[in-house]
């Protein structure tokens, strides 16, 4: 798993303690209004690169709050926060891959 969003307000303590586990976990500082959190989604969703990668997933965030942003809800994109897991866990899979014999 390379990403989590905890879809909730206030999960800001939730997403600190499941980012260590995880490469990259998504949560909210505060409450944030349904259609703010609708916006997100959507922006996030459809910028998301399918490979998943640290730069796919900060593009996906930016253009997430981006639309929070574009869809007239002053200040609300300040609330969607992004954290990073240790670099110990991020993309194992991807780091054990540079190491393979072709």
């Amino acid at each position: 798993m390379k990403c989590v969003i905890v879809n909730t307000c206030f999960s800001e303590k939730q997403a600190k303690a499941i980012s260590q586990y995880i490469p990259v976990v998504i949560g909210t500082k505060s409450e944030i209004s349904d259609e703010s959190a609708i916006s997100f989604s959507i922006g996030f969703y459809t910028a998301l690169n399918p490979d998943l990668t640290i730069e796919s997933l900060d593009n996906a965030f930016l253009v997430g709050t981006t639309s929070i942003q574009a869809s007239g809800n002053t200040g609300e994109h300040l609330k969607p926060i992004i954290m990073y897991g240790t670099m110990d866990l991020r993309f194992a899979a991807e780091v054990d891959s540079a190491f393979q014999l072709y």
